[in-house]
């Protein structure tokens, strides 16, 4: 993104730009970056103040939309480079009003005896959307995540069920609570799941009966 240039350090903003040569000369800019083979650029007008981007390209990904047939939406939530620590704790309060939610990773690391990661969780219970955004706000998650419905044609919460680079597919980690079974849940949900992951038999008194599941293949960054 264009900012100041210090011809010093061939940076701009104060941040030095590698295997980039600006020069600028009278009234002519011109900059010169050899792409990457995984590297694409955007370049923006807003207000008359333009911005060169460059950034990795985005790669498609597919996953499962919150959608039910009935238009109600189960409870997915997402948290990116967070301690799991402070996860499971959140999980276990909302387990106490709702049914239980499947914890799963897509990517976990320890540094400094703390163990933190991407993660997902899966509460099969149906709510509308109002109440699944004042769910999301008792809890750390991502507030892109929370704000998603707006961004795609779906109008829902999706989660990666795919691979990408850097993240590999979700993996199932543990239920977390067991009580709570008797509100409403997506059987069409809960089949998927049951596909896709050794899950623990729990014992629903209150399937929807439905069956159709929605997917979305969608762009993400790397």
């Amino acid at each position: 993104m264009f900012g100041w240039f210090n011809r010093a350090t061939n940076s701009i903003g104060g941040e030095r730009m590698e295997g980039i040569n600006l020069n600028i000369e009278k009234e002519e800019i011109v900059l010169r970056k050899k792409l990457l083979k995984d590297e694409t650029y955007k370049v923006n007008n807003k207000d008359n103040m333009y911005s060169l981007v460059i950034f990795k390209k985005p790669q498609w990904v597919s996953g499962v939309t919150s959608m039910c047939e009935d238009m109600k939406h189960i409870l997915m939530i997402d948290w990116d480079d967070t301690c799991r620590w402070i996860v499971e704790s959140e999980l276990k309060m909302l387990s106490k009003l709702y049914t239980p939610f499947y914890f799963l990773k897509t990517k976990e690391e320890v540094k400094d005896g703390i163990v933190f990661g991407n993660y997902h969780a899966i509460c099969l219970e149906k709510f509308y959307p109002h109440q699944i955004v004042e769910i999301h706000r008792k809890t750390s998650c991502d507030k892109a995540y929370t704000t998603m419905p707006r961004r795609n044609v779906f109008r829902s919460w999706v989660l990666r069920l795919s691979g990408k680079k850097g993240s590999g597919k979700p993996q199932y980690i543990k239920t977390i609570g067991r009580g709570n079974l008797r509100s409403e849940i997506s059987q069409a949900h809960l089949s998927l799941l049951n596909k896709l992951f050794k899950l623990p038999k729990l014992k629903y008194t209150n399937k929807d009966g439905f069956k159709k599941i929605y997917l979305n293949r969608y762009e993400t960054r790397v």
